[in-house]
């Protein structure tokens, strides 16, 4: 399919006319990880990865393989460290307390109104 001035104008009108919900999915890996973050100061992947992964299972919703699990948070972890949040030196990641701290009260204050949000809704049916 050709992309044009026609094609861009159907597919304004269809998608003005298509009502589009994304439901997220709750990122336990993220976190886990934010908590373990905030617990120790400086850590290895492998230290960290062993905290989140033990957490998980405890809590019981590691609904994927490990090694999925693994590229999930090293990929979280990544993005920390590019956002600033981390501090990576060779191996040894160190945390910026005051970021995680933003970031965790920001997890928090999303959690409270998808929840309040899910009451809403479920007060109107």
């Amino acid at each position: 399919m050709r992309f044009n001035s026609s094609t861009a104008d159907n597919f304004s009108l269809f998608y003005d006319q298509t009502i589009v919900q994304i439901r997220r999915r709750k990122d336990y890996a993220a976190e886990e990880l934010v908590a373990a973050l905030l617990s120790t100061p400086t850590f290895t992947f492998g230290e960290v990865f062993q905290t989140v992964n033990e957490n998980l299972k405890a809590r019981k919703v590691s609904s994927v393989g490990e090694d999925m699990l693994r590229l999930r948070v090293y990929e979280r972890l990544q993005t920390f460290v590019s956002q600033g949040l981390v501090k990576k030196v060779g191996q040894q990641y160190t945390a910026v307390r005051s970021a995680v701290q933003a970031l965790a009260a920001d997890m928090e204050a999303t959690k409270a109104h998808q929840e309040r949000r899910k009451r809403e809704v479920a007060g109107v049916r």
